[in-house]
């Protein structure tokens, strides 16, 4: 998610949330990202045909991370669920937004 969508969801305006992300104690934003595509099923096929013994945690989390994409430095994205959770830290309320094509209010 970027400054729009955390300015939204903590009912502030965009230039008040860019204010916050850059804050000390807001969470860092997402580095890098793993696209598990093609490329990614193909490197853990490889791993583990390179690899007759069972890969230890540590070996896996280290491919992964080999294979991930790093973010440009602009726009930067934080994870949701890291965000709420600072907001319930800090004593900030959320506001979930609905889902696209969803209607806000009403119950089914």
């Amino acid at each position: 998610m970027g400054v729009a969508e955390i300015a939204s969801g903590l009912n502030v305006s965009k230039q008040r949330a860019d204010q916050l992300t850059r804050s000390r104690g807001f969470p860092d934003p997402v580095g890098k990202v793993l696209v598990v595509d093609e490329l990614t099923g193909q490197a853990l096929r490889e791993f583990f045909e390179d690899h007759a013994r069972i890969a230890t945690a540590e070996e896996t989390f280290a491919l992964f991370q080999e294979r991930a994409l790093s973010l440009p430095a602009q726009p930067r994205l934080w994870r949701l669920s890291i965000v709420r959770e600072w907001a319930t830290k800090v004593g900030r309320q959320w506001h979930d937004q609905p889902e696209p094509g969803e209607e806000s209010g009403t119950a089914s």
